[in-house]
């Protein structure tokens, strides 16, 4: 029998901020012994030196989920771990392996910075030299926030990036009026005598086109948006010293601007000039923000990453050429036609004449991963285009229906939202020289199954990638028939999923919207919990609908974005997701805590929406309609 599967607070590796602990655990057997089942359990909580700082002591119980205990009194920001023993029917002991967790970050000491707002991508830097031995460390954890998005990167190693995944768009989205989310890193064997951490920050959620309804400027005194860094790092010694480094000049931080990175935008991509080099280091500045309300709001979340899945790399099945200027007239089509050419082989040249097409199979949310050459030393772009379609030369352009090109060209209308605007949803690059070029953008996504090259000068395409991106990595079932129809529908489902849950559930992960709309979150919440370990994702949520500007006065999108009036609807379906989101966690888990922290909160709710004495409600019923 072997233990797996350990939860804390339903939750792998979380950020623990009470001194309430839920543990959880399952079996698989090894051995063949339907029979074994577990008689006692004993558990124990691990400091860095692996000391025994905790223990349950044995308890007689064949209980392996919701075991809860109070009171268990832990330092703060620490990395911790804990491991269960059990003792099955033969007395045999079985171990589990450990698992790690964290404890949260007191921040009084410790003070946001930001940049002069004059790039798309201000990169924080500071050095700092250990005060004793690197292999004196007892523990050494790192909390860090940054708005819009952050990488951490030490001693030039990006900390997000380990086992075939790469971690994008920290520290996730919630109403920033009312909660900040911050990630813990142990950086423990990262560290070395002399040390140097490097932090870019991308729009995000909060500075980019995604948040345009979302009054974030109201964070500011001056009304005006700027980056915003805080990070925090304990380091302790086997003799008890400690040394502290923080955002508060201390040491002293700087920053750069990467003049390459032109723009990033979630909805629009990225664009990337690699003529361009990086600025001098500038004196970072204080941000226009109080800082104690601000840091008031800053909540541990492990749970609200998104992460780049590197080991399911997808290359194109199907790669085609035309030519964008000749267009073949068709009477059954309004718009005519460009003529496919298939490429069997890797030989992807592109120019002014001549698009290329790349067909993945799989429509998903992903970033693009592409290896390139210019065939001259002329500055030349490189624009790469997503898309889930392609036209079939049917409709108007000019009526803005139907196809918005000709016949087997990359359909764009369908990116384009009424409520969010257009979503370029592309990558340029912009080059002047023989060399190879690679880049993997990672401050965007895009909802694709299609790659259109266009570039205006000879282009020759090494290499191009399809990325996955979701915040679930763990499936929690499968199934396989004899139809091969059905096991289609069933893979479209598991990818629906995983790119549809990115830091919050979101509607249509391809075009101008990738918002929480409460509706689409909470009709499939069975779904998404049977499908992938998705209960800490949720949860997660579930935090983020209870802290916004409104609390209990759920909404139809949240946190808040697009335009006011559907934003701020109290509509059945929609806002009463606050009542059916912690049901539906209580259901799938047994832990009644999804229900009892927010309780007072679902009362407000329904007491809002009317008297249960009266069939009148408060409901906004006349905009959604069928919906």
């Amino acid at each position: 029998m072997e233990i797996y599967g350990l939860k804390l607070n339903n939750e792998t590796n979380p950020i623990i901020n009470s001194n309430v602990f839920n543990f959880s655990w399952k079996f698989k057997e090894t051995d063949n012994i339907q029979s074994n089942k577990q008689v006692s359990y004993q558990i124990f909580i691990y400091d860095g030196t692996h000391k025994t700082v905790w223990n349950s002591e044995k308890i007689q119980s064949s209980k392996s989920i919701n075991n809860e205990f109070a009171d268990i009194q832990l330092e703060d920001q620490e990395t911790y771990s804990w491991q269960v023993k059990v003792n099955d029917e033969s007395n045999k002991e079985i171990y589990s392996k450990e698992s790690k967790f964290y404890t949260e970050t007191n921040w009084k000491d410790s003070d946001f910075i930001s940049s002069d707002n004059n790039s798309s991508l201000p990169v924080f830097t500071t050095q700092f030299k250990l005060n004793d031995n690197p292999d004196s460390i007892k523990s050494a954890t790192l909390s860090i926030t940054g708005l819009g998005t952050y990488q951490l990167i030490l001693n030039d190693q990006n900390l997000g990036e380990h086992n075939d995944i790469k971690e994008m768009l920290n520290p996730g989205w919630s109403d920033y009026h009312t909660q900040i989310n911050y990630q813990s890193f142990d950086v423990k064997n990262s560290l070395s005598e002399n040390n140097t951490l490097k932090i870019p920050i991308g729009k995000g959620y909060l500075l980019g086109r995604i948040s345009q309804f979302s009054n974030y400027e109201s964070i500011f005194s001056d009304n005006v948006k700027s980056p915003l860094l805080i990070l925090k790092l304990m380091i302790k010694f086997d003799n008890g010293k400690k040394q502290v480094i923080t955002t508060s000049n201390n040491p002293k931080w700087q920053f750069f601007d990467q003049l390459n990175h032109v723009d990033n935008d979630i909805y629009d991509g990225e664009i990337i000039d690699f003529t361009l080099g990086s600025t001098d280091t500038k004196s970072v500045t204080a941000p226009k923000i109080d800082q104690p309300t601000v840091k008031k709001i800053l909540t541990p979340s492990n749970s609200a990453k998104v992460y780049e899945i590197l080991k399911d790399k997808q290359n194109p099945i199907l790669t085609y050429s035309y030519n964008p200027n000749k267009v073949i007239a068709n009477p059954n089509l309004e718009l005519g036609e460009v003529e496919l050419t298939k490429i069997t082989d890797s030989n992807w040249i592109a120019d002014k004449s001549t698009r290329l097409l790349f067909y993945f199979g799989q429509n998903m949310a992903a970033t693009i991963n592409i290896t390139f050459q210019s065939k001259t030393n002329v500055k030349t772009k490189v624009h790469v285009k997503t898309g889930e379609i392609l036209n079939d030369g049917q409709g108007s352009i000019e009526n803005k229906t139907g196809s918005d090109g000709p016949k087997n060209s990359l359909h764009h209308r369908n990116l384009i939202s009424e409520i969010g605007g257009d979503a370029k949803s592309e990558e340029v690059f912009i080059v002047q020289d023989n060399n190879d070029h690679q880049y993997n953008a990672t401050w965007t996504f895009h909802g694709f199954r299609y790659i259109e090259v266009e570039v205006d000068n000879p282009v020759y395409i090494k290499g191009i990638q399809q990325i996955p991106v979701t915040s679930l990595l763990h499936k929690n079932a499968n199934l396989k028939t004899n139809n091969s129809d059905l096991n289609r529908l069933i893979k479209n489902i598991q990818y629906g999923e995983q790119s549809n849950y990115l830091s919050i559930p979101i509607d249509s992960p391809n075009r101008a919207e990738r918002a929480g709309w409460s509706a689409d979150a909470q009709i499939f919440t069975t779904s998404g919990l049977m499908g992938f370990d998705s209960t800490a994702f949720l949860k997660n949520y579930l935090e983020v609908i209870n802290n916004t500007e409104d609390k209990s006065a759920y909404k139809s999108i949240m946190p808040k974005s697009f335009l006011p009036q559907l934003a701020q609807l109290q509509a059945a379906g929609w806002s009463d997701i606050g009542i059916i989101l912690p049901w539906k966690l209580y259901k799938f888990t047994g832990n009644e805590s999804f229900i009892s922290k927010y309780y007072s909160n679902m009362v407000e709710y329904m007491n809002l929406i009317g008297s249960t004495n009266d069939v009148d409600t408060n409901y906004d019923d006349k905009v959604f309609g069928d919906w």
